[in-house]
């Protein structure tokens, strides 16, 4: 999720030193403020019809451009506001996050450097730098920026989270369980951090504390198919297979087109071995995904040999 610099926005800096666009980037800002995205627009092209390198009004129109997801047209501008004036940290910091958006991932993160550079408490920079390593995969990277934005502004919640989500990708399980284990304690309505640490407890092959987790969000989120899918996972690693039956009946009612869902509970049928059930979901999970038809070939045989063993009909 992209955090806008909302301060460093509305500082309205000029490049030029006469004449300075502060009352006319008051219009802007008053169009903001209405939510009036036209006003905006007005506003901004007055300012740039009388000085078109006004970094300020070029950072405002290349915000709405990424407002309509026009994402090359708002790295133009926002590009044009660096240039314009290179101490305009939120304009350094914007077309780093729009670099993410196309692509651009090792460019963002010297944008970002430059930001936090010019505005330390700029604490977005360092949280978008974390969220390009983490798609780099360097997750080292991720977690140490996520740790430079939480020393600035501790209570930035996405980044305790995010950070969690790498340490458990090094394999530091226990920091990041302290982590959430903290986001959970100090905002019971953490339902993000509730359904990492379910994921993380999981991965630590803890099912019955992960499934514990999973029944907190069906409480709050009864409809969110994801979480008695998950839990399904829980139960089967828990040996409860029925239980895993009847979360993922659950999840399939919740999402009837998800093809992996049908494939999952033909699984637990066979392993309870209902075959009738177990040839249903699978026949259910190839009308949705001819590619479940290689997955099951194995089990068909396996089925068929043995029918045959015992003297049945193919």
């Amino acid at each position: 999720m992209r955090r806008l610099a909302a301060a460093a926005l509305l500082a309205l800096a000029a490049c030029e030193k006469p004449p300075a666009p502060k009352d006319a980037g008051v219009d802007i800002v008053a169009a903001a403020a209405a939510g009036d995205a036209a006003q905006q627009e007005r506003a901004v092209a007055d300012v740039l019809a009388k000085n078109p390198r006004d970094a300020a009004a070029l950072n405002w129109r290349g915000r709405l451009k990424l407002e309509n997801l026009d994402f090359r047209g708002a790295f133009e501008d926002f590009d044009a506001a660096v240039a314009a004036d290179p101490t305009f940290a939120a304009a350094w910091y914007n077309r780093g996050n729009v670099r993410i958006d196309l692509g651009q991932l090792a460019d963002s993160l010297t944008d970002f450097k430059q930001a936090h550079l010019l505005d330390p408490s700029l604490t977005g920079a360092p949280y978008s730098a974390g969220a390009a390593k983490y798609e780099m995969g360097d997750y080292k990277g991720a977690a140490e920026a996520w740790a430079v934005a939480l020393s600035e502004e501790p209570d930035m919640r996405q980044a305790k989270l995010r950070r969690a989500r790498a340490l458990a990708k090094l394999g530091e399980y226990q920091e990041a369980k302290g982590l959430l284990d903290r986001l959970i304690v100090d905002d019971r309505d953490s339902l993000d951090a509730v359904f990492e640490r379910a994921s993380l407890l999981l991965e630590t092959h803890e099912p019955e504390a992960a499934a514990a987790d999973y029944t907190l969000l069906i409480e709050r989120l009864p409809d969110l198919s994801i979480a008695y899918e998950d839990r399904a996972y829980a139960w089967r690693d828990a040996q409860r297979i029925d239980a895993a039956i009847a979360d993922l009946g659950e999840a399939i009612k919740r999402s009837p087109a998800q093809a992996s869902l049908y494939y999952d509970r033909g699984m637990m049928h066979y392993r309870r071995e209902q075959i009738a059930s177990a040839l249903s979901d699978w026949k259910d999970a190839v009308r949705l995904d001819r590619g479940y038809a290689r997955e099951i070939r194995a089990y068909l045989d396996h089925i068929l040999s043995k029918t045959r063993a015992a003297g049945g009909k193919p």
